[in-house]
């Protein structure tokens, strides 16, 4: 992570926050279905 100029610094951020987002989504619609069949 060194070496990277703003801009890709700012790329890699936003990059990983929208994976930790689809992650976190992905986890809530399990939890709806778990809720679902129990």
């Amino acid at each position: 992570m060194h070496n990277l100029t703003a801009k890709e610094y700012d790329a890699y951020i936003r990059a990983k926050l929208m994976e930790d987002a689809e992650e976190i989504a992905l986890a809530a619609r399990c939890e709806k279905g778990k809720l679902k069949e129990a």
